[in-house]
């Protein structure tokens, strides 16, 4: 469970979750409130916040073509795809939606992709992987003449 958790912390501080935080909450608290309202909006901001990246995984703030995609029988799509809301409300089937079973397989593909990201992603930079192999390839053939 910790290693779960560290990812899920990793991966918030390279969407750098807290600044969007603190920038969002100075937006709202920028001009005079109640005191009560000056402590619950920064409050609620932070917990929908929160609770965005933990559904999404920050992937919602991705464009389409920039998430991960997710193999299917007939063909990959990318994950979290906006759901059309339909004009007059929405038309019930007579066969169920798989909406939960699409958000799990989403999600768990979200965290792979963002333990993935997680592991190119050092100190706040992005670690080029071909220029690490490269180096290591060079640190290699250094070693074999020294």
């Amino acid at each position: 469970m910790a290693e779960f958790v560290k990812e899920l912390i990793s991966g918030a501080q390279r969407v750098k979750l807290e600044e969007r935080i603190v920038a969002q909450t100075r937006q709202v608290t920028g001009f005079r409130m109640k005191f009560e309202q000056i402590v619950a909006l920064p409050a609620r901001l932070t917990a929908n916040l929160l609770n965005r990246y933990v559904d999404f995984l920050g992937y919602d703030a991705l464009e389409l073509d920039k998430r991960p995609l997710l193999p299917l029988e007939n063909g990959p799509r990318p994950i979290f795809p906006p759901r059309v809301v339909p004009r007059g409300g929405p038309q019930l089937s007579e066969r169920q939606s798989t909406y939960d079973q699409d958000y799990y397989t989403d999600w768990i593909r979200a965290y792979l992709d963002l333990v993935e990201r997680n592991a190119r992603f050092h100190d706040g930079a992005e670690v080029d992987l071909a220029a690490n192999r490269n180096l290591g390839e060079l640190l290699t053939r250094l070693r074999a003449t020294a």
